[in-house]
């Protein structure tokens, strides 16, 4: 049981949401204020700021069933005696966290690390794969904003790169649009198809400005870290999805090719695993498929793999 001013909060399936609910609320306007306080660093606090609106937003799917979530949000905050945590009141009515609404400039890092390369590229390959319409056939905005945030934030860790302004200012333009109550939970089309168009050439422009960017006498390439991420991780959300064929896994051999001009890693154990693999689907015949327990082995694998290079 939950106690409220209202009593307590029962465990039924609706109650418990409503818990979770009042828990999220408390914890948000905790995280405000520690934020404020600067008892958090920025990382940290986007990070759990991000999660906290993400959970708020599958909570009240549930629990508003057509009544506006904002007024959903006000009647709740009343009834259980939150409507003073003005923190978290603000921070869910604006749905982005404080550095998105009020961006800082990134610290200007003269070099760009692997792993924040690897990072970056992820991020964006996954809201990319979010908006495929060829593979879902409705877009959830719930299934976006968090890769939009994701991105947004490993932007904000350097500005080093020329196109870094440009496209924070677009990532940043669509998260607040999308956040708004009046945002149609299913993405238009339309909407689809522009973001995509953004996500593409941000990713475009910040392989080249990594090739540019190039330290001198650094061991690994940033941009060559780039293109591991971005091989690995559409790999990855081609096995999430079912894609198991030779076809759609020749991506796998550009992930061998791309580790043979990176240092080798102190153990190899996970270059080693890829280059097996990379034989067993060559030995496939045209049209075969992975079995699903090899395909959940091979993601494991490039799983590994990739934290072995971010690191």
């Amino acid at each position: 049981m939950y106690p409220t001013n209202h009593g307590t909060i029962s465990r039924t399936p609706e109650h418990e949401t409503m818990r979770l609910l009042y828990s999220i609320i408390v914890g948000m306007n905790f995280l405000e204020l520690s934020f404020l306080a600067d008892n958090v660093t920025g990382e940290e606090y986007q990070l759990h700021c991000d999660e906290l609106i993400q959970k708020q937003r599958l909570a009240l799917q549930s629990l508003a069933r057509g009544v506006p979530t904002n007024i959903y949000m006000a009647r709740f905050m009343k009834d259980y005696g939150l409507d003073g945590l003005g923190q978290a009141r603000h921070r869910f009515e604006v749905g982005v966290n404080a550095q998105v609404e009020h961006p800082l400039d990134p610290p200007s890092n003269a070099k760009v690390a692997p792993g924040v390369a690897m990072d970056t590229t992820k991020s964006i390959i996954k809201a990319m794969d979010s908006l495929a319409l060829e593979v879902v056939e409705t877009v959830e905005k719930t299934e976006v904003l968090p890769h939009l945030s994701n991105v947004s934030r490993n932007l904000s860790r350097y500005a080093a790169l020329p196109p870094n302004e440009q496209y924070r200012k677009r990532i940043r333009e669509w998260l607040i649009r999308m956040s708004t109550d009046g945002y149609p939970e299913r993405v238009p089309d339309e909407d689809t198809r522009a973001l995509t168009a953004d996500l593409k050439q941000l990713l475009e422009s910040y392989q080249h400005a990594l090739e540019r960017s190039q330290p001198q006498g650094a061991r690994v390439s940033p941009a060559l870290t780039f293109e591991l991420a971005k091989y690995t991780v559409t790999a990855m959300d081609a096995l999430d999805v079912g894609f198991r064929s030779k076809q759609d896994l020749q991506v796998i051999s550009r992930i061998v090719s791309t580790c043979t001009r990176i240092p080798v890693l102190q153990d190899g154990a996970s270059r080693e695993a890829i280059m097996k693999w990379v034989a067993r689907i060559n030995a496939l015949g045209w049209g075969d498929s992975l079995s699903l327990e090899e395909a959940q082995q091979l993601k494991s694998d490039l799983e590994s793999l990739y934290e072995a290079y971010r690191e």
